[in-house]
C-alpha cells in the first residue's frame, strides 16, 4: 500500500474553497477526515468522518451550527482507499480517540463497523501509520498499545457490537420505549460468561438512553428520595443479600433502607429488592457463576430473576467471546476443569492463546514481567489463601513459595493500573471486572484434588477470606464445605478468565497440579 498523506487546512469557507480547487482527490475520492476545535489540553472536541467528496462535505459541516466550534480539518488521502477501508479507518480513529481521552469525541455510536473486506489486514497495517502522523500533530496523546490497554478504551461506548449484543440493545430500547408509553414496568436480563461484553452493552445503552448517566451504588439507590425511571445494573451477581457488610456503617444503612422502603427491617430483603422498589424499569447484567462470597445474591434469586425475564421474552444471552482470544470454548473448559470433569489430554484447541502450567513460581513471575514489558497489563493474581499481613506491616511478605516472596495488593482501588501492581499479587476483589493481557494465576492450598474420587475439595483452614466463609447470623445460614467449594471454584474461574492473550498457572496442591498437568498435556507445561 502507498503511504497515506494528511492534508491540513483551516476550517473556514475561504480555506475550504481554495483547497477544493486542487487535486481531484479532494472532490471525488474516498477519504477520512478529522475536525478538531483546538488544543486538546483545553477541553477541545473532535469529530471523525468519511466521504467520497471531501470538499462538499466540508461545506455541509460549515453550514451546520453543531460544527461551528471546530477550527481545523485534517483529510487523510490514500491512492488505494476504497469505501470499505475508509469506513474501517473511521471506526478505528473514533475508538482510539475515545480511548485516548484527550478530546471529547462528538460522533454518535452509529457507523462503528467491523466488516470484512478485500485485504483488510494490509489496510489495517497502514492505519497505524495514519495514527502516528496524527499523533505527531497532537491529535493523539498516547500510543496505540497505551490506549488499547486503558479502561477508557475497553469501556468506551464507541464499540463494534456483536450481532447478539446489537439484538439485545435494539430489543431493550424498543421495549423500553413501548413500556414508557404505556406506563408498564419491565425487567430485562443480559446473561453471559466472562468476556462476552455485558458491560459494553450496559455502557452502550447508557449513551443511547441518556447521553450521560450517573453511576450509583445499591446503597445510593436505596437512600434516594426520588424514584428512577431506568436502572442498568452491572455485575448483578455481586448485589448483596442481608449479611455482615464490610463496615458497621453499612450494616446500619442496610437496616435503615429496609425500614424506609418496606416499613420493617425484613432480613429476607436484598439489594435486588431495593432496586425493584425504587425503579420502574431494570436492566440486569449477570453471570451466576461469578458469585464469590456468601454475601452475594443467592443462586435461587438469580435463577428467579432470569426466569422472570425469560417468561416476558426479555432475556438476552451473550455467547461470543470478546476478551479471551481462545474463544468461547475456553470459559467452558476452565469451568469444567474446576469441576474435575476433564480427562487426561482433553485440552481443547486454543489457537494462539497461551495457557501454560508452571512448576516454579519464580519462572512464572519472570514470564509475567517479560509479557508486561512487551504488551503491558500482565499481572500475578491468586486465590485468597494467604493472610494479608502486609496490610498492617508494610515490611511483611504475604506469599512465600519456591523462594519467592510476594505481597498482596497495596491498594484495593484500581489496583491493576496502580504503579506497584506489577510487583504485587491481586486478589479476586481487585480484578473482577477487569481485563489483563496476561494473567499469572496462583491456585493456593485452599483448593485441592482427590485422585481417587476425581473431585475437587477445599481446605477450609487455608481459605483466608474471613467474610468469604463467615456464618450469616442475620439469615441463620451456616455455610458448608460444599457451599464454600462453589464460591472458591467461582473465584478461580474468574481469575482464570482475565487474560486476553494468555493465562499462566501455578498450583500449590501437588495432586491438583498433577490433574491439571494431565489435562493440559506436554503442550501446556511451562
Amino acid at each position: 500500500m502507498t503511504p497515506s498523506e494528511i492534508e491540513r487546512l483551516a476550517f473556514d469557507s475561504d480555506a475550504v474553497s481554495a483547497w477544493a480547487r486542487g487535486s481531484e482527490h479532494r472532490r471525488n475520492w474516498p477519504v477520512v477526515y478529522v475536525l478538531d476545535s483546538g488544543d486538546a489540553t483545553n477541553g477541545a472536541s473532535v469529530y471523525v468522518g468519511e466521504t467520497v467528496n471531501a470538499a462538499s462535505r466540508m461545506r455541509q459541516h460549515l453550514a451546520s451550527p453543531a460544527k461551528a466550534g471546530f477550527r481545523s480539518v485534517r483529510v487523510v488521502i490514500d491512492e488505494t482507499f476504497n469505501k470499505s477501508a475508509c469506513l474501517d479507518l473511521e471506526s478505528h480513529l473514533i475508538r482510539w480517540l475515545a480511548g485516548d481521552g484527550a478530546f471529547t469525541v462528538m460522533n454518535g455510536n452509529e457507523g462503528i463497523v467491523d466488516a470484512q473486506y478485500y485485504e483488510r489486514d494490509l489496510y489495517r497495517e497502514g492505519f497505524a501509520e495514519v495514527f502516528e502522523q496524527l499523533r505527531a500533530e497532537g491529535i493523539f496523546q498516547r500510543s496505540i498499545p497505551e490506549i488499547e490497554n486503558s479502561d477508557l478504551f475497553k469501556l468506551s461506548p464507541f464499540k463494534v457490537l456483536t450481532p447478539e449484543q446489537a439484538i439485545a440493545v435494539e430489543d431493550i430500547v424498543d421495549g423500553l420505549l413501548e413500556d414508557l408509553a404505556t406506563g408498564a414496568a419491565s425487567t430485562s436480563v443480559i446473561e453471559g460468561h466472562p468476556g462476552t461484553g455485558k458491560t459494553i452493552v450496559a455502557i452502550f445503552l447508557m449513551k443511547m438512553l441518556a447521553g450521560a448517566a450517573q453511576v450509583v451504588t445499591p446503597f445510593d439507590v436505596g437512600e434516594s428520595d426520588d424514584p428512577w425511571d431506568v436502572l442498568i445494573v452491572d455485575e448483578t451477581h455481586r448485589l448483596n443479600q442481608r449479611a455482615n457488610q464490610s463496615s458497621g456503617i453499612n450494616n446500619k444503612r442496610f437496616t435503615a433502607i429496609n425500614e424506609r422502603l418496606f416499613g420493617v427491617d425484613d432480613p429476607s430483603k436484598t439489594q435486588l429488592d431495593w432496586i425493584r422498589a425504587r425503579s420502574a424499569h431494570q436492566i440486569y447484567l449477570l453471570d451466576a457463576e461469578q458469585t464469590v462470597r456468601p454475601a452475594d445474591l443467592p443462586q435461587a434469586a438469580l435463577r428467579e430473576l432470569v426466569a422472570h425475564a425469560q417468561a416476558s421474552h426479555r432475556r438476552y444471552p451473550l455467547t461470543t467471546q470478546m476478551r479471551v482470544r481462545a474463544g468461547a470454548d475456553y470459559v467452558a473448559f476452565v469451568r469444567a476443569l474446576l469441576r474435575g470433569e476433564m480427562a487426561a489430554g482433553s485440552r481443547p484447541d486454543l489457537g494462539d492463546y497461551e495457557l501454560r502450567l508452571f512448576d516454579d513460581l519464580g519462572e512464572m513471575q519472570r514470564e509475567i514481567l517479560q509479557r508486561n514489558a512487551e504488551h503491558g497489563l500482565a499481572r500475578l493474581v491468586a486465590g485468597y489463601a494467604w493472610e494479608w499481613k502486609s496490610n498492617t506491616n508494610k515490611d511483611a511478605f504475604d506469599i512465600e513459595l519456591d523462594g519467592v516472596q510476594l505481597r498482596w495488593n497495596s491498594t484495593t482501588k484500581d489496583w491493576i493500573n496502580s504503579r506497584a501492581s506489577i510487583d504485587e499479587v491481586g486478589s479476586i476483589h481487585t480484578v473482577q471486572g477487569y481485563d489483563l493481557n496476561y494473567a499469572g494465576v496462583i491456585i493456593g492450598p485452599d483448593l485441592r484434588f482427590d485422585p481417587a474420587t476425581r473431585r475437587l475439595f477445599i481446605d477450609r483452614e487455608s481459605y483466608r477470606d474471613k467474610k468469604g466463609k463467615e456464618t450469616n447470623k442475620q439469615l441463620g445460614i451456616v455455610y458448608s464445605d460444599d457451599d464454600l467449594l462453589a464460591f472458591i471454584r467461582n473465584i478461580y474461574g474468574v481469575l482464570l478468565t482475565r487474560g486476553m492473550r494468555g493465562t499462566y498457572l501455578y498450583v500449590c496442591d501437588p495432586t491438583l497440579r498433577a490433574y491439571v498437568a494431565s489435562v493440559l498435556g506436554p503442550a501446556g507445561q511451562g
